[in-house]
């Protein structure tokens, strides 16, 4: 059997404790994502067709005397699926580089680390949580980890932002993984829109992305 364990960006990967009844939060944010989002180029490389061949060879080793006939139908298989993802996954190195040339353009002059900030705490009120900047019953740290541009099947075009969640409330710490994805579009639709369509996007996405964090955080999506 092949199992690929691969990350679930928009799921989430550890648990944090309820803070929905807190009477106070402390908010706290950090940027340490990009501030210009890139589309990769050449796709990524633990996922292209001989990495996975080798990591299908490797778990073949598990099958003991059957290595032959596991590898046999393993590798190949592992293979064809690292192709079929690099495919699906990558645009034409020509339009990637396009939109990764208009998004610096589209970025310059947008401080994201202060748009983070800003919307996460807008919207933390929007939700009719008490921000205080002390002596709260709990803290909640967002820290964002990645902003990208993922492509998916038929040259569709999003933007992505990770983000850990870390919150401290009676006593109990937790963290999670929480990721937000924009609808897609046609690549076509982002090149002819040019910086301007890429910037507007932009401004729109985080408060969109603060809105859908802070839903799971509170546990009201």
């Amino acid at each position: 059997m092949l199992v690929l364990c691969l990350p679930i960006l928009l799921g989430g990967c550890g648990t944090l404790p309820d803070i929905e009844d807190a009477t106070t939060i402390s908010l706290k944010t950090a940027y340490r994502a990009p501030w210009v989002p890139e589309v990769d180029v050449h796709g990524d490389p633990d996922l292209r067709p001989g990495a996975m061949a080798l990591d299908g060879l490797e778990a073949s080793t598990s099958c003991d005397y059957l290595f032959v006939f596991c590898a046999a139908v393993v590798v190949p298989l592992s293979a064809v699926t690292g192709a079929v993802i690099t495919a699906a996954d990558t645009l034409p190195e020509e339009e990637a580089k396009l939109l990764n040339g208009l998004s610096a353009k589209a970025a310059a002059g947008l401080h994201m680390p202060q748009m983070f900030q800003s919307v996460m705490l807008s919207e933390a009120i929007r939700q009719g949580v008490d921000i205080q900047a002390s002596g709260a019953d709990a803290t909640v740290e967002f820290v964002a980890t990645n902003l990208w541009w993922e492509v998916s099947i038929g040259n569709q075009v999003s933007l992505r932002l990770t983000v850990e969640a870390r919150a401290f409330h009676r006593g109990e710490f937790g963290r999670r993984r929480l990721g937000y994805r924009s609808e897609p579009a046609p690549i076509d639709e982002w090149l002819v829109g040019g910086e301007k369509h890429i910037r507007d996007a932009l401004e729109s996405f985080m408060p969109e992305a603060s809105e859908a964090i802070w839903l799971r955080v509170l546990d009201r999506d």
